[in-house]
């Protein structure tokens, strides 16, 4: 990972803790904000979520046993056929801003589209956050004590991104959604990097009704596979503010994953 692309995944990283405090905390006034991280040691664990069976990491900011704190839980979506470790360079550095950031493995398979893999689906959402729950009231567990059971933000590449955005509007459309799912009460806001919801087969844009949950899709200027073009038709389309749309220049689809192109390492 060389040092441009660092600064990719931090400036995303950044972009995301700060759209995500809208539903989750208040944010600081303009005077008294830093863009530094809140939490100079993350450490995290690897997981079975016992609900649904997904292999998961979880990322968490360190704290003392008698602290008091409570952060958020944000379950990070993966892109299409790309493994959560690809991820935790990104995942440590937004749990550095204060929250316990999920990213699970979900292989599935739909025959129908000639398709085996790792793919994440809406009903993850759910079943991650029930884990997440049960954790922070198990005293043996890593979480016990940390969480705030009420709010919740989701994180999304690609793929993983739109199956964001049709979780926010408490949407349950195939093959985004391959369970029964609920949009929880506790969901706060979205982020969501590389992603657009453009329907080949209609070939148009799909509204996205977020009900004022505060979402923001985060582009790469240089991205092929979702194109800024595909990310402002998607924003335009964001029913309800707040909303944004924003642009990191030079970064490419893969620019928040430990490498380029994850998918050639065929998990």
């Amino acid at each position: 990972m060389n040092f441009y692309s660092s600064r990719i995944k931090y400036s995303f990283s950044l972009s995301s803790a700060i759209f995500l405090s809208l539903g989750t905390a208040e944010i600081a006034t303009a005077a008294t904000f830093s863009d530094a991280p809140i939490f100079s040691e993350v450490d995290s664990f690897s997981t079975t979520i016992t609900t649904n069976g997904n292999p998961a990491d979880i990322y968490f900011p360190v704290v003392s046993r008698t602290s008091k704190e409570l952060f958020p839980t944000t379950i990070l979506l993966p892109g299409g056929l790309v493994d959560k470790s690809f991820y935790s360079s990104f995942a440590t550095q937004v749990a550095s801003y204060g929250f316990v950031v999920v990213v699970p493995n979900n292989r599935v398979s739909l025959p129908q589209f000639n398709f085996e893999g790792l793919l994440p689906e809406a009903s993850q959402i759910n079943s991650i956050f029930d884990f997440i729950i049960a954790e922070s009231e198990n005293y043996n567990s890593q979480l016990a004590g940390i969480v705030d059971t009420e709010k919740l933000g989701l994180l999304g590449h690609s793929q993983g991104g739109a199956v964001g955005l049709t979780a926010i509007e408490d949407s349950c459309i195939f093959p985004l959604c391959l369970d029964d799912f609920n949009r929880p009460e506790a969901l706060m806001a979205g982020a969501f990097y590389g992603t657009n919801r453009f329907d080949p087969f209609l070939m148009e844009f799909v509204p996205t009704a977020n009900d004022g949950i505060p979402v923001a899709l985060v582009q790469g200027s240089l991205d092929a596979r979702a194109t800024p073009e595909e990310a402002l038709g998607t924003f335009e389309l964001i029913q309800d503010p707040p909303k944004a749309l924003i642009t990191v220049a030079g970064a490419n689809h893969f620019s928040i994953t430990n490498v380029n192109n994850p998918i050639l390492f065929g998990y």
